[in-house]
This record gives structure tokens, sequence and C-alpha cells, in this order.
């Protein structure tokens, strides 16, 4: 297992107390009944397919801004709400935001595996200092607004893992048709340049 797909999984483990086990066992028995059949890309329209790729990458790129944006929500409306917070583990979510804002990625980084596991990394420590914070208020749950965030935070954490590899494997797709494919590849986008697209981490997918 990669270091990248640990950093993932520790992301993941970390909400897995939110997580219904019987329901994940069945998704996961549901997962490995599906019969993985190679697609002929001879049939695919690059078209459709360069579109889905940068929907897949857009919404990559506004999980993270939203992640950095509710974790700076959720300090300022407790303490609208009067909370007072423990000054160090403020400070750690603070820091933390500051350090994954700085190390956010973009189209330049996504394929550079060093940026993208610093970012993950920062992430990372985000979250787990946005866990301390929820834990050192008492009734954090009766705040409806902060925890409705940390919902959506944990939610689209969740979430990440499965928007980059679908996006890897609609990339994986256009890699291999501008090789394959590439007269149909022309006449279905020609007003574009063909060129390779980069993945996640820079890594193809096996």
């Amino acid at each position: 297992m990669t270091l990248r797909n640990l950093l993932f999984l520790s992301l993941l483990l970390s909400f897995a107390s939110c997580s219904n086990e019987k329901k994940a066992s069945s998704e996961t028995e549901d997962f490995e009944e599906i019969d993985l059949v190679e697609e002929d890309l001879s049939t695919v329209d690059s078209k459709k397919l360069l579109l889905e790729i940068d929907s897949l990458k857009n919404a990559a790129f506004a999980s993270e801004k939203m992640k950095l944006n509710f974790s700076k929500q959720i300090i300022e409306d407790l303490i609208l709400s009067g909370v007072d917070l423990d000054a160090s583990k403020r400070k750690a979510v603070e820091d933390a935001i500051t350090q994954a804002n700085e190390k956010l990625y973009n189209d330049a980084s996504l394929g550079d595996n060093d940026k993208m596991l610093a970012y993950d990394h920062s992430i990372n420590d985000l979250i787990f200092a946005l866990k301390e914070l929820e834990a050192s208020v008492n009734g954090f749950e009766q705040y409806p607004r902060p925890a409705m965030l940390m919902g959506s935070i944990n939610d689209a954490t969740s979430r990440d893992i499965f928007t980059r590899g679908y996006y890897n494997g609609a990339v994986q797709k256009w890699n291999r048709m501008i090789v394959e494919y590439n007269d149909k590849v022309k006449k279905e986008n020609p007003n574009i340049e063909i060129i390779e697209i980069s993945y996640f981490y820079g890594e193809e997918p096996i």
C-alpha cells in the first residue's frame, strides 16, 4: 500500500466511529460482487469524457476549499454563540487552516506527488485539530450550525478518495485514447490541443 493510500485511509478511519458498520459491510459486499469489464474505448465519446474529467477535478478543488472555509466558520460560529473556546485548541485549528491554505493544490500541482502528500498531511492535521476542538466543547452537538459544518467536512473527507479515484480513472481513459484513437479524439475535439492529462499524485491507476 502506497503512502498516498495510507494517508487517505487514516483520514477515513478518523471518522469511522460516525459510520454505520452494518451499512458499510453491506456496501462492501455489493462492491465485491461487481463484475469489472474493461470498456471499449473506441466507443467512448472523448468530448464527453473531457467534460467529465473537468467536472471531477472541479468537484475535488471545491471540496478542499469548502473544508477550509467551513473550518473557519466553525470557530466563528462557536464564538458568536458565546462558547469560551480552549485557547490552545483554537490556535491549533487556526494554524492548521493556515498551513493547509498555503499547501492547497491547484492545476499545476495536482500531478506533483510531494506537493499533494504535503497538502494531504496538512488536511489530516486540520481534521485532527477540529476533532480535538469539538471534544473540548461541552454539548457541541447543541450548536446546530457548527455541528452541521463538521458533518459536512466529515462527509467531504469520505468522498474525496472516491472523487480522486474516478478522476484518475477518467484521465486514464483519455490518456489511452489519445494514443490508441488519436484521430477520433482530434475529430471530436477540433478546437483544443490534444495532450496527456496529469493524474492526482502523478500516478497512473493500476
